[in-house]
């Protein structure tokens, strides 16, 4: 099977995918916010990571 080129007329667009992507935007943020008031740094939004040997 090859991978399908894409061209603008086979991307469907969501009705809500602008509100959906604010509303993610906003929630991502709020948990930033609260990360900052609780620990006072680091304000970005990530996943911990566990690595050892």
């Amino acid at each position: 099977m090859y991978p399908i080129e894409f061209t603008a007329d086979i991307e469907v667009v969501d009705e809500e995918e602008m509100k959906l992507t604010h509303d993610i935007v906003e929630q991502m943020a709020a948990s930033a916010r609260c990360a900052f008031e609780r620990h006072r740094h680091a304000l970005r939004d990530a996943h911990a990571k566990s690595n050892g040997i």
